[in-house]
């Protein structure tokens, strides 16, 4: 009983979990789609923050941060970086030289470090680390990160509301007779199996390109 039990938990944490990634990945497309933001830069060669001689992280996030300000009056106060993008950070020599003196370098205190040095508030400096597979069904595996090799600068308004500037907003909603995020289990005896589903309605949207401004090949 105590397995049968654990496995239709963990299929009900898998079926969330899934639709959690499927947002990101979302997400993760508005915000890197050049054409979706209001201003970025892409970077090659030695300006690329994989160059650790000649490149300069600082300058490029003060630039777009500069740039939202002077569009929106308001300060940037969320910044994503992509995975690849936060290891080059750490190892980046303007970096290291910044950091360390962290005195217990856990992830939270080496993030809300960057974050301090960026000009980012604490807690809002996001490591994308998801990944997805973008290979055909039934073909070999081709697994990539979501947030890809980018660097997302935005004002995130921190009270959502109708005439409140903001890059985006999630809109959801639920038709009557329809559950929210809540997993459902089916007994389907066709095949003698017992399904889980679960499911929201829930659309993306920028609203705001100037609050958005985008780095892209940030590394090589």
């Amino acid at each position: 009983a105590d397995e049968a039990l654990n496995l239709e938990e963990s299929t009900a944490r898998l079926v969330t979990q899934l639709l959690m990634l499927d947002q990101e990945d979302r997400v993760a497309t508005l915000l890197t789609t050049a054409a979706n933001v209001g201003s970025g830069n892409a970077l090659t060669g030695s300006n690329q923050w994989s160059d650790f001689a000649n490149s300069n992280p600082i300058s490029d996030v003060t630039t777009g941060k500069a740039w939202i300000a002077l569009e929106t009056g308001q300060t940037v106060n969320t910044m994503v970086v992509g995975s690849q993008v936060h290891d080059a950070i750490l190892q980046h020599p303007d970096m290291v030289d910044r950091i360390k003196y962290v005195q217990v370098a856990t992830q939270a205190t080496v993030e809300n470090a960057l974050a301090a040095i960026f000009g980012i508030p604490p807690g809002r400096y996001f490591v994308g680390k998801a990944v997805k597979n973008t290979g055909q069904e039934n073909q070999a595996v081709s697994m990539s990160y979501i947030w890809g090799k980018n660097v997302v600068l935005s004002y995130v308004a921190p009270t959502p509301g109708r005439n409140i500037p903001s890059a985006c907003y999630a809109f959801r909603w639920r038709p009557e007779g329809f559950t929210d995020f809540v997993v459902e289990t089916k007994d389907n005896t066709d095949i003698r199996a017992r399904m889980k589903r679960a499911g929201y309605f829930q659309d993306e949207k920028i609203v705001s390109t100037p609050c958005i401004y985008l780095l892209t090949g940030v590394v090589a």
